[in-house]
């Protein structure tokens, strides 16, 4: 007998609205592992797929009249994919997208993925420029903004830009002199006088 590589299940019963991502998030680890596994019979595959991802799903494989073929492992793949991926809302992604602001302290880049992350339900005619015109104006840095506003600049350079501000601003703030232990007992010591 051979023993199977760990792999976790996927969760059926997870966030809602986050389903469809989950199961092409894990469609993907799965198929890169049968690969690394150098597994080529679709029937393996299916065998895999099916025992990897789980009882839920096995459960919803079976109600799905997919054929009982054992190497229809394309048919099955693409039948869960279709009921975890239920029709998308175009409007409605496009409106969660055009709300994504930049959290304190997230890097332009951890901003940047969220934004990408999200067009892609979105069906944008030109994802990048949509991404620039969000950053824009849902970006932290007001200096970013101001500089974006100034001239036309790809998303590329404003990245760049975006990333050269963060790094200054980290380094500037190193630099700074910081106040000794005794000034800071005295601050603090003053602040409890006015306070009393």
């Amino acid at each position: 007998m051979t023993e199977l590589a760990p792999f976790l299940k996927f969760n059926v019963y997870g966030e809602e609205t986050s389903l469809g991502n989950r199961w092409t998030k894990y469609m993907a680890k799965l198929e890169n592992l049968i690969i690394g596994l150098n597994i080529e019979s679709k029937k393996r595959r299916k065998a895999l797929l099916l025992h990897y991802s789980g009882d839920e799903v096995f459960e919803i494989y079976e109600t799905l009249n997919l054929g009982d073929s054992d190497s229809n492992y394309d048919e099955v793949k693409q039948g869960l994919t279709d009921y975890f991926h239920p029709k998308k809302n175009k409007e409605f992604e496009r409106f969660e997208f055009r709300n994504i602001k930049q959290r304190q302290a997230e890097t332009i880049d951890q901003f940047t993925t969220r934004l990408r992350q999200k067009a892609e339900n979105c069906e944008f005619s030109d994802k990048e420029s949509e991404i620039k015109s969000q950053i824009i104006q849902g970006c932290e840095s007001k200096k970013l903004r101001l500089k974006c506003l100034e001239n036309d600049k790809t998303l590329i350079e404003i990245l760049t830009m975006a990333r050269t501000m963060e790094v200054t601003s980290r380094q500037a703030k190193a630099m700074e002199p910081q106040p000794s232990e005794a000034t800071r007992l005295k601050f603090n010591r003053n602040a409890r006088n006015r306070n009393t």
